[in-house]
């Protein structure tokens, strides 16, 4: 298979156009009745779209665009690609991420936002002061000139059967967090994330409403959440290297899904079903298990390594408390809440307690 994040230029022949071309040629599996019973029958396409008679029969005239064309103008292909669907009436309402990344492949080509913003907002249903939501976003959350998260967030949005459509305005309102830190720049694509698979108690008329006014505050800067957001970033960085270093797939799917639990521990973020974590690195803790499981011989990754850590006997004996029972076998209140290693005295006898589990619960 093609690895797309390291390809750059490939032949594609009107992709739609051409593959629609060769199915009514050839004939490949039908999904569709009207279409043909077993294959796609010609005959049923042509009956149903006379236009298709010319093209099937005598072909259809190509242009052909040199790679050292394409090389000299990075988003021709893009402007070709909405000019043409345009045209004949194809373009199709784009989600707020995709219209963000049109807005950021706009101004590649555009003389200045404004044209930009016009050009990207062609055919499509936005207010114009999403669109300018979506262009504050795009300036402070595309990932530098190469818009790199932008198209990782726009892939993870496509990866995803089921997902909460988002609006300009929502994404604008991230435009506001600015972190400082070395893997400060994750931070906001994760939030993204976690928006796109917010739970339906977390929606507002269809769309994601995760994030609060106070929880952007929360995370901008001088914020009361700044530092632990900043720990959570290098936790996402750290993941990535890990399973480059060590693992033999990237694990895109449970890493995103260590980014959406990061945010919502950050935010103190609750709702039925969602497990809520003692701290960043048991949400780490969860995701070197979940992968553990796919790699057996996976070593310990170091941001986790404090919570596998057995105790010494000396560290042991400092975390014990001594509990003396009454006569009738009872603790006093004040003395409940025991945890496992503490010591129960009564007479001469002593137990050490080493399973707290009632068998009754």
């Amino acid at each position: 298979p093609a690895n797309a994040d390291r390809m750059k230029i490939f032949t594609a022949a009107g992709t739609h156009t051409t593959s629609a071309m060769r199915c009514a040629k050839f004939g490949p599996k039908s999904a569709h009745a009207e279409l043909g019973e077993d294959t796609i029958s010609k005959a049923a396409i042509i009956e149903a779209r006379p236009s298709f008679s010319e093209p099937i029969e005598k072909g259809m005239p190509y242009t052909v665009i040199c790679k050292e064309t394409v090389e000299l103008c990075p988003q021709l292909m893009y402007v070709l690609s909405r000019g043409g669907n345009a045209s004949h009436g194809a373009e199709r309402p784009h989600t707020a991420l995709q219209q963000a990344l049109a807005v950021f492949r706009a101004s590649k080509v555009c003389v200045d936002w404004t044209e930009a913003l016009s050009c990207a907002s062609s055919g499509q249903n936005q207010k114009f002061d999403a669109w300018e939501r979506l262009r504050e976003f795009v300036t402070a959350h595309s990932g530098g000139e190469s818009g790199k998260y932008l198209y990782e967030l726009e892939k993870f949005e496509r990866s995803l059967g089921s997902k909460r459509p988002l609006e300009g305005a929502s994404l604008g309102a991230l435009a506001k967090i600015q972190l400082q830190g070395p893997c400060a720049p994750r931070y906001v694509p994760a939030m993204v994330k976690a928006m796109l698979q917010a739970p339906e108690c977390k929606t507002h008329a269809g769309f994601a409403e995760l994030f609060s006014q106070n929880d952007i505050n929360s995370v901008s800067k001088g914020g009361k959440n700044e530092k632990i957001a900043l720990r959570a970033t290098e936790i996402m960085v750290s993941a990535e290297k890990f399973c480059q270093a060590y693992a033999a797939d990237s694990h895109d799917r449970l890493r995103n899904d260590l980014e959406i639990d990061l945010v919502w521990y950050v935010h103190s973020l609750k709702a039925p079903g969602k497990v809520h974590y003692k701290s960043l690195e048991h949400v780490a803790l969860h995701f070197y298990e979940e992968v553990k499981k796919l790699e057996l011989n996976l070593p310990v990754w170091p941001a986790i390594a404090s919570l596998l850590k057995k105790p010494t006997a000396s560290e042991t004996r400092e975390k014990r408390k001594i509990r003396e029972l009454t006569e009738d076998g009872t603790v006093p209140n004040e003395q409940l809440g025991f945890v496992e290693n503490d010591v129960v005295t009564k007479g001469n006898a002593s137990y050490v307690i080493t399973d707290l589990s009632d068998p009754y619960m």
